[in-house]
């Protein structure tokens, strides 16, 4: 009889697909040998698909926005954290369609663009950890203005208000099932 070899992993290394491989291999013949009791098949098989989903969100947390936070890290010394009014815009708004007022920069885009009050200079970067979960990133450059943003008008003159880019639907979504106030981590 045939015993089932069982695949552990630490998190420091947290997927190795030689050994899920194997261990998926192993199990699966161990099943149809009768070798293997169904629940260790199906603890490996746990195993295997929770090393899985450790794998993507690792991919998925690491997408192509972190060269303006790593930038963004080099240049300010400390971070600091603000309570701040969160509102979300898209294209076909007003006037000026996705053009942003920041001169170095063509276009608004998803993910990146953020309007906020002359208070924050162009290209200052800033995270909404909150918005991690919705869309692909939760670092922002500040490369708009707009008039409701510099009265605060969202936060009737209270706190800071940051208006994020986004796709139509998405700013519907967001606006619909975020809180309005976020904590905004600015470096």
């Amino acid at each position: 009889m045939k015993s089932v070899k069982r695949a552990h992993y630490s998190l420091a290394n947290p997927f190795n697909v030689a050994e899920v491989s194997t261990a998926w291999s192993l199990a699966f013949q161990a099943s149809l040998a009768g070798a293997a009791p169904v629940g260790d098949i199906i603890s490996t098989t746990k195993e295997i698909m929770s090393k899985i989903v450790i794998l993507i969100l690792s991919l998925l947390s690491h997408t192509g926005h972190d060269e303006y936070h790593q930038s963004a890290r080099q240049i300010h010394h400390k971070p600091r954290i603000i309570m701040a009014r969160v509102t979300y815009y898209c294209c076909g708004e007003d006037k000026y369609g996705s053009r942003v007022a920041d001169p170095k920069v063509r276009r608004a885009r998803q993910g990146i663009t953020v309007a906020a009050e002359p208070q924050f200079p162009f290209e200052t970067h800033i995270d909404i950890k909150a918005l991690s979960f919705v869309l692909p990133s939760e670092h922002f450059l500040i490369q708009d203005r707009g008039t409701a943003v510099t009265a605060r008008k969202a936060s009737h003159g209270k706190t800071p208000v940051f208006d994020v880019y986004a796709t139509p639907r998405m700013a519907r979504r967001l606006a619909s099932t975020m809180p309005e106030f976020l904590p905004v981590t600015i470096y």
